[in-house]
């Protein structure tokens, strides 16, 4: 990702955030998901899983010039559950919900998905 407010061609395949994204606000939600929580609000419909729960060990925000690195390790992962976790992240740092309206999609009975494009994420790692 990265924080500009107009688009770079060089970022081509990297999603674009507005300058006035709340960046702070962002890593300071982030830390309310880490620890055990059943993460049934970032999974993707449809999936077969058989427990929702999982535990997210660190989760770690990093601004390197215009780029937004967002790092996130736990003990396993739902389908889509990054991509719904950075997406509602960034809806709180554009300020279109509130700190609350936060907590309530993540662990409330609020069941909307703000899923973030495939193109703004990339895996780093595996290890067993």
């Amino acid at each position: 990702m990265y924080v500009s407010d107009i688009d770079l061609p060089l970022y081509d395949n990297f999603l674009r955030l507005p300058t006035s994204i709340n960046f702070e606000y962002m890593k300071q939600a982030s830390e309310l998901l880490i620890g055990e929580h059943d993460f049934k609000n970032f999974c993707a419909s449809g999936s077969d899983v058989q427990s929702t729960v999982r535990t997210i060990y660190d989760i770690k925000w990093k601004k390197v010039g215009e780029e937004l690195h967002f790092y996130i390790t736990g003990n396993g992962f739902l389908y889509k559950m990054v991509r719904n976790i950075v997406g509602l992240l960034i809806e709180l740092g554009k300020g279109k919900i509130s700190y609350n309206q936060f907590k309530d999609y993540a662990f409330g009975g609020l069941d909307k998905k703000f899923t973030a494009p495939a193109k703004a994420l990339y895996l780093y790692g595996v290890k067993y």
